[in-house]
Formats: C-alpha cells, structure tokens, sequence
C-alpha cells in the first residue's frame, strides 16, 4: 500500500517502511510532511543500501505505556510561557517553587549522583532552576526553541519504534536529515530509569547518535580555535557531533526544557543543532565565538560509548559491501 507524500509544488507516491526503495534516493526532503500536514516522516538508508521513508509522526497518544505517548505535551501549568514561546521566561523561572509536583529542592536532590541514577540527572554543583535557566540561554542564542530541538530526537526514537513494530530493529543504518547523514544505535537497558519530574516518564534504551564532521568543518574549527592542543580539538569535534541519551530526553526538552546537567547522559542543545543540521557550524561559532570547548564540556564518558569505537570498522565493511563511503553518499 502507497502513500501520498504530498509537497509544496508536487505529490510523490512512496512506499512507507517496511518497504523498501532500491537504491535510488526517493526525490523529498527529509524530514518532511505528508498528508496535508498531519503526517511526518524520514528518509532512512539500510544496512543493505537501500532506502526506505519511515513514518514518524509526532503524536499525543495517552495509551502510550510509560507516559511516553504524548510527544506534543508541555508543562504549561508550570512553564507557561515555554508553552506559549518554546522557551522559558527567566522570571517563571526564578520564581519557581515546585515543577510537576514535586518541589525544586526535591527534584535538585533526586538528580544528584547515587540517587535515582548512578549517573545523575545533574552534578553535586548544580541545582534545576539553573540547569533550566542556562540552557534556555543556550538554546535563545542559537535562535532556536525547545520544541525544535525535541522534535529531531522523537522522530530518532519513532524510527527506532517504527523498525521495533515491524521486527527489524537495526535495519536502518543512518537516517538522512537536513542533508546530513545521521547515524544511529540503539540498545536496551537492564531495567528502566525513573524519570526526575513525577511524569511517569521511565526510559529502557538509549540511542548513540552521530554525524561525521566534514573536512572543511574541521578546518574552520582549526582556524577559530588555534590555542587549543590536538587532544583538545579532537574533544571538541566529538562532543560537538556525538549524542548519547535515552527515550527520556526528548521528553523532558519538550515539557520542561531540560536535557539534563554536567552528567555523562547531557543532551548538549548546541550538538543537536549540530547533529541535525538546525544550524551551521558557522552559525553556532558565531552565536558563542570562541566559547565552544568550554561549553561543550568534557570528553564523553559514558559506558556505552566504546561500541561506537567501532565505527571505522562498520564503515569499513559497508564501503567493501557497497562499494562506497556511507560518509559520501548525499
């Protein structure tokens, strides 16, 4: 069965995944919008090379398990402005006594190290409000909302459920979006995380997900950080194009503008927008001139990060397979 993909100047008739589109890239923009609106989907590559169109339609599903249903949700009982902007009023915010419940001292306790995570949804330094209050500085600068930088990580996770549905989970390799090439894994945990906020929120996977930096990428961020060492830099490209996170986090941007503090699980705003290309390298750089290393933190810890040390080996054997570089396909 075919669905119309209807665009601004024309309509494309398109399989939806499970099926497949050989190996000519179909002629739509990923992510892009079907059936007047209502519908959105993504354009995938598979392990074998050929590409399918994934739905992944945002959606308020209150039979969803977990709370996880309801993707369009924003606490607009305690951030009404971030329900009526997209970002936060640092007025609600200073003034903030309790946020879904739950009191800010309660919640600052809960994220600390040890305490619902190992990890922690925060360090022993930082409290909520100004979690809440500094990425929303973040997020302002770059011209950007919090409900577009959710929205690239729910269609991530809605590829993931579309491939788990159908009995082909992995099959995707990397999804196109924005004309970049978005790499994805994704894996279970050993039982679930408890959300921080009483939204019955629990996470059970986690996503890596990466873009490669190209070479003149690189080479503008050699020409504007000149004084950092070598390790530095190579610091700076990774944390700037590797995300590691679960299910969770999407949510929590879209509700509270939350992607978690100085932890191995943070959700840096600036690598989403790099990631997925909701801005330019040249445009993020001038939004914090010079400022990037420092704001991008340190190297990525995470346990789980060592399978993706693997990946020059993936892209070895897709390229001897195929008989090209996934890195060049457009």
């Amino acid at each position: 069965m075919q669905d119309r993909v209807s665009l601004s100047d024309h309509v494309v008739d398109v399989p939806l995944f499970p099926e497949t589109l050989g190996r000519v890239p179909p002629k739509i923009p990923s992510p892009c919008r079907f059936s007047h609106g209502a519908e959105e989907a993504v354009v995938g590559v598979t392990v074998y090379g050929t590409y399918v169109v994934i739905r992944v339609t945002r959606t308020n599903n209150h039979r969803e398990f977990w709370g996880k249903g309801n993707q369009l949700f924003v606490d607009a009982e305690d951030f009404p402005t971030l329900a009526a902007t997209g970002l936060h009023s640092e007025k609600e915010l200073n003034q903030m006594k309790t946020i879904t419940g739950r009191t800010v001292a309660e919640i600052t306790e809960l994220g600390q190290p040890g305490r619902l995570s190992s990890a922690g949804f925060m360090n022993h330094n930082e409290d909520i409000v100004s979690v809440l209050r500094a990425d929303n500085r973040l997020v302002a600068a770059l011209g950007l909302t919090h409900p577009q930088l959710a929205m690239p990580l729910f269609h991530v996770w809605n590829a993931i459920r579309a491939q788990g549905r159908a009995g082909r989970l992995g099959m995707v390799n990397h999804l196109k979006y924005n004309r970049k090439n978005v790499f994805v894994r994704s894996g279970f945990t050993m039982g679930w995380q408890e959300s921080l906020f009483a939204d019955r929120i629990r996470a059970t996977s986690y996503f890596l997900i990466w873009r490669s930096v190209r070479d003149a990428e690189r080479a503008f961020l050699r020409e504007k950080y000149k004084r950092i060492t070598p390790s530095q830099m190579r610091e700076l490209t990774r944390n700037l194009s590797h995300i590691a996170t679960s299910e969770m986090l999407p949510y929590f941007i879209m509700r509270y503008g939350f992607y978690e503090g100085d932890t191995e699980w943070r959700t840096n705003p600036i690598a989403i927008s790099f990631i997925f290309n909701l801005r330019s390298l040249q445009e993020i750089e001038s939004a914090f001139p010079g400022k990037l290393s420092r704001i991008l933190g340190k190297q990525l810890s995470s346990p789980i990060w060592p399978p993706l040390n693997r990946y020059q080996e993936m892209r070895k054997a897709w390229q001897a397979h195929f008989g090209i570089d996934p890195r060049q396909l457009a």
